[in-house]
């Protein structure tokens, strides 16, 4: 019982401090993207990663990075941003995610950064 006290705070840590692979993966392929597009929202996208990171290693992050939810999630963003147009990348590159105080909220998904206010209650009805 004791060992067990004793583990409870160094596994509240391991935890606090692991990567979101989805997370990182769809916030480094839209800098990718926009680094190319729209690279004035580089910098923001930049933050948002180093807070993604959570301060893991280089051996913690290759592991991120080779893990399936971020491959997945490379994946699923280069299709999506394959189909943004001209007038909407400055919507993407300056969506949910590149704000100037970043957290560690996932962001919105890429569809929903692309709706248009209000639509979500309308087709509900």
């Amino acid at each position: 019982m004791l060992a067990g006290l004793m583990l409870a705070p160094w596994q509240a840590r391991a935890d606090a401090k692991a990567v979101d692979g989805r997370g990182l993966g769809l916030t480094e392929t839209v800098l990718k993207f926009c680094e190319k597009k729209d690279p004035s929202s580089a910098p923001k996208l930049k933050e948002r990663i180093k807070v993604l990171e959570n301060g893991a290693s280089n051996a913690e992050l290759a592991k991120v990075r080779s893990g399936p939810d971020y491959v997945r999630a490379r994946q699923s963003m280069d299709a999506f941003l394959g189909k943004v147009d001209a007038p909407n990348v400055a919507r993407v590159c300056s969506g949910p995610g590149t704000g100037s105080k970043p957290t560690a909220q996932p962001a919105a998904t890429p569809l929903q950064m692309l709706k248009p206010a209000g639509k979500d209650k309308a087709a509900a009805r």
